[in-house]
């Protein structure tokens, strides 16, 4: 039997004793209830010299057994049929041998082993026959069950853990495969902002943007081998990129951020807001003329944390679809979420009430 799958000896002499312990109690409820039923006594010496070496035997047998068991456990299923069919005889002889003695020691007829002391008595009862047991034989084989049944459970619960890290490992991997594709995106869109602020000429702000930049780039990459981060870890990246985007449009766009301070403590992917973030100017805000405002609320809702952003640029068309129409960045947060959390969240892409801006919600079950 292989080492990472077997029982320890201590573990395994355990398990033999109660299990025969147990059926011996059985076995003795179930004599007293039938000796009470037909008004007849059962003593002490009835109880030694057959209930007990008929069960208890086997807690001698059992280690024997199990050591046999892990040496023969790299053969076949047939040649370890075959190995143990030797044992198995010899255990009936032996199971019969221990009740034999025990009826003799503990036979209350003392008068009868005065007379034909114990290995008479013993020769006496072999030859009337007295020989083999086959209830040992079949306790044999059933210790061997048992132990083999364990055998395979520790088995398939081994693998199943193992199939579990390996999961898990792929998962990771796949996570951090898609968060090292989202940073180049969002490194892309943010110099394409710093470019058109260069292109018109507006030195000091593209010098506080490339502050602002250089800030968020170091946060950014504190963060990429980590997937799951604090609320406040995300949301203070997030406004490091609302300060950018504050630099370039000026006193056009108001900024509102609302999420309850004991939110922030829970953990979130890593750069989650972000595409959601960039969509909303890029797509919204950037197509609209005059005063712009961007939000972010949340709130608790039973054991789950609900996330609003709300923008009033341009609104999303009648036909959009977000399996067929979302980019490269929510596609990707789509991805992180699906291997996160599974199916236990929920993400809304809708136009506002109004003919009024766009709304995103995303709710996420609170990770304890």
């Amino acid at each position: 039997m292989p080492s990472q799958t077997r029982l320890s000896w201590k573990k395994a002499i355990l398990l033999n004793t109660t299990f025969w312990v147990a059926i011996w109690g059985i076995a003795l409820w179930n004599n007293f209830q039938w000796a009470a039923a037909i008004d007849r006594e059962i003593t002490l010496d009835t109880i030694f010299s057959w209930s007990f070496p008929y069960y208890l035997t086997m807690v001698i047998i059992g280690p024997v057994v199990y050591q046999l068991q892990i040496q023969w456990n790299e053969c076949s299923y047939a040649k370890q049929v075959k190995l143990h069919l030797i044992p198995s005889v010899l255990s009936g002889f032996a199971h019969q041998l221990s009740m034999n003695a025990f009826a003799i020691l503990f036979n209350p007829n003392q008068a009868q082993l005065e007379k034909n002391p114990f290995f008479e008595e013993l020769v006496q009862r072999y030859s009337s026959g007295m020989v083999f047991s086959s209830n040992g034989l079949l306790f044999y084989w059933l210790i061997v069950g048992l132990f083999y049944s364990l055998t395979l459970y520790q088995k398939y619960r081994r693998e199943e853990i193992n199939n579990l890290h390996l999961k898990s490992d792929l998962t990771t991997a796949k996570l951090q495969s898609l968060q090292m594709q989202l940073q180049p995106h969002f490194l892309f869109n943010s110099f394409n902002t710093i470019s058109m602020m260069a292109r018109k000429n507006k030195t000091d702000e593209v010098i506080d943007m490339v502050g602002s930049l250089g800030d968020l780039l170091r946060e950014s990459l504190a963060l990429k081998d980590t997937q799951m981060v604090p609320l406040s870890k995300e949301l203070e990246l997030i406004r490091k990129y609302l300060h950018i985007q504050q630099v370039r449009f000026h006193d056009r766009l108001t900024i509102q951020v609302d999420i309850p301070e004991d939110a922030m403590i829970i953990e979130v992917p890593s750069l989650l807001f972000q595409p959601i973030v960039e969509n909303a100017f890029q797509h919204g805000i950037e197509k609209t003329s005059g005063n712009v405002s961007f939000e972010i609320s949340g709130e608790f809702e039973n054991e789950t944390l609900k996330f609003t952003f709300f923008n009033n640029g341009v609104q999303l068309p009648n036909d959009f679809d977000i399996e067929s129409n979302a980019g490269f960045g929510l596609s990707t947060t789509l991805s992180r979420l699906d291997h996160t959390y599974g199916k236990n969240y929920t993400f809304d892409l809708r136009n506002a009430a109004n003919q009024t801006g766009v709304i995103t919600e995303i709710t996420l079950p609170i990770l304890h």
